[in-house]
C-alpha cells in the first residue's frame, strides 16, 4: 500500500483506509474503489491524498464490493421510500457535490422521522397534473414587466418603518412613531403583542410597548404581510394559498439570517428582508396572469421541472425579473431589487446573492409551506463554494430553521 496524493489517484485503485473529509465526516469505506465520481468528489470535499493498494487482493476484492459498505458510503443509493422522494426532489441537481450531499441526507432523515415540518410542505398548485395544457402565448417583456405597475404602491409606512430597522442606532420609540399613523398595522401589532404566544401578565396598550415586546424580525414579518395583503388581495384562490405562500417567504427569510450569521455577514436583517420578499414576482403573475400561472404550474408538474426554468418560455419572463420590476416600482431599497434580481440566477454570485439562494433551497426542503415549486433550487458548484460555508454548515442551519420559523409564524396569527 502506499498514500497517493488526489491527482494521481486513478480509477481502479482501492482505498486501503477508510477518507473522511476535515471535519471527520466519512466519505468512503476502506475498499472502496475509486471511480471518476471518486476522483470528482473528493477533490470537492477537499481531500488532498488517500492510502491505496496497487492491486485488488481477494481481500480488498470482496471488501469493495460489501453491499453495507457501499450503502454507507453512498447512502442516498439506499431503496427505501425517504431516499426515493430525495432523489425526486433532487431531480436534475448534482447529489454527489457535498453541499447537496448534506441537505439530501438531511431531508431523508427528516422524511423518515415523519417531521410534519417537511412532510406538511404544501402543494400549492391544484389543477389536475396530466396531458399537456394549452398554454396561452407568453407576454412580451414589457408589458410583464409593466404589470406590477397596476398594483397600488407601497404605503409610506413600510418604507420608513424598513429604514428605521435597519439603522442601528434607532429605538423602538422611533419605529413606534412610524406605526401610529398607520392603524391597521398599530392594530395587528398590539393584538398580537397581547396573544397568548406571548403569554403577558398585564396587557400591552401602546405601541412603543408592542414593539419592545415582539422584536424586530416579528415586527418586519406583520409589517411586510400586512402591506402585501393590501397589495394583492383578489388572487385566485385556485392559483396560490396565501398563507402558504407567506410561510415559505418566512422561513426563507430566516433561513437567509441563519446563513448570514454563520457566514458572519453584517446587516442581516436587511438579507431576511430579501427572503422575505424572494417570490414576490410570482405574485404578480398569479394576479394579473392567472391563466399562464395555471399553465405554468401544470407543465412544471407534467415535465418534472423547475418553475423556473420554465417561466420566461411560457410567461415571458422569469419571476426574480417581475419581482424586481415591482420592487423598483414601489421605491424600494436598491440592494432589494438587485437581490430579487439574482436569487434565482447566481450563475457568478456575489456572497450575499449565493447566501439567499442557498437560503430559498433550505426553505424549499426543510421549511413550511411552498410558493408552487416542487423540486430543489438547482445551485451550481461556484453558487455553494460562493456562500463560504461548509457542506455541514447547512445541516446545523437545517434543525435552526425548523426550530426558528415555527416561532417567527405565530406571527401570522395577526395578518
Amino acid at each position: 500500500m502506499r498514500t497517493l496524493s488526489l491527482n494521481r489517484l486513478l480509477p481502479g485503485m482501492v482505498l486501503v483506509e477508510t477518507v473522511r473529509d476535515i471535519n471527520g465526516r466519512r466519505l468512503f469505506p476502506a475498499g472502496h474503489e475509486v471511480t471518476e465520481s471518486t476522483l470528482r468528489i473528493l477533490a470537492m470535499w477537499g481531500v488532498t491524498e488517500v492510502v491505496v493498494v496497487d492491486d485488488r487482493s481477494p481481500a480488498t476484492a470482496g471488501a469493495h464490493t460489501d453491499s453495507r459498505a457501499d450503502l454507507q458510503a453512498h447512502p442516498h443509493s439506499m431503496p427505501s421510500p425517504a431516499w426515493a422522494e430525495v432523489k425526486r426532489r433532487f431531480h436534475g441537481c448534482d447529489i454527489e457535490h457535498p453541499h447537496n450531499r448534506v441537505m439530501a441526507e438531511e431531508l431523508a432523515t427528516r422524511l423518515e422521522e415523519r417531521s410534519p415540518c417537511i412532510l406538511g410542505a404544501a402543494d400549492i398548485s391544484t389543477g389536475h397534473v396530466g396531458a399537456q395544457c394549452a398554454c396561452p402565448p407568453p407576454v412580451d417583456r414589457p408589458t410583464l414587466l409593466e404589470l406590477g405597475t397596476r398594483l397600488a404602491t407601497l404605503p409610506e409606512t413600510f418604507h420608513r418603518l424598513t429604514e428605521v430597522l435597519h439603522d442601528p442606532m434607532s429605538t423602538a420609540a422611533d419605529a413606534a412613531e412610524i406605526i401610529s399613523y398607520d392603524p391597521d398595522l398599530a392594530s395587528r401589532l398590539l393584538r398580537f403583542a397581547n396573544s397568548a404566544y406571548f403569554g403577558l401578565r398585564s396587557p400591552v396598550d401602546n405601541i412603543n410597548r408592542a414593539v419592545i415586546v415582539i422584536g424586530v424580525a416579528q415586527l418586519m414579518v406583520i409589517a411586510t404581510g400586512t402591506c402585501l395583503i393590501r397589495s394583492f388581495r383578489g388572487i385566485p384562490s385556485r392559483m396560490v394559498d396565501m398563507r402558504t405562500f407567506w410561510q415559505h417567504s418566512v422561513a426563507c427569510g430566516v433561513a437567509a439570517r441563519i446563513l448570514a450569521v454563520h457566514a458572519g455577514l453584517e446587516a442581516t436583517d436587511r438579507l431576511f428582508l430579501s427572503g422575505l420578499l424572494h417570490d414576490i414576482g410570482r405574485l404578480v403573475t398569479f394576479i394579473h396572469l392567472p391563466d399562464h400561472a395555471a399553465c405554468l404550474l401544470q407543465e412544471a408538474a407534467r415535465r418534472q421541472v423547475r418553475l423556473v426554468d420554465i417561466e420566461e418560455e411560457i410567461v415571458g419572463a422569469d419571476h426574480g425579473e417581475i419581482g424586481a420590476a415591482l420592487l423598483t416600482h414601489w421605491n424600494c431599497p436598491s440592494y432589494l431589487v438587485d437581490d430579487q434580481r439574482a436569487v434565482h440566477a447566481p450563475d457568478i454570485p456575489e456572497r450575499r446573492h449565493a447566501i439567499l439562494a442557498a437560503a430559498d433551497a433550505l426553505a424549499n426542503l426543510f421549511g413550511p409551506g411552498s410558493s408552487g415549486e416542487r423540486l430543489m433550487p438547482r445551485l451550481s458548484a461556484e453558487t455553494w463554494q460562493a456562500t463560504g460555508l461548509a457542506p455541514t454548515a447547512f445541516a446545523t442551519a437545517a434543525a435552526q430553521l425548523e426550530r426558528q420559523v415555527g416561532d417567527l409564524l405565530q406571527c401570522m396569527e395577526a395578518l
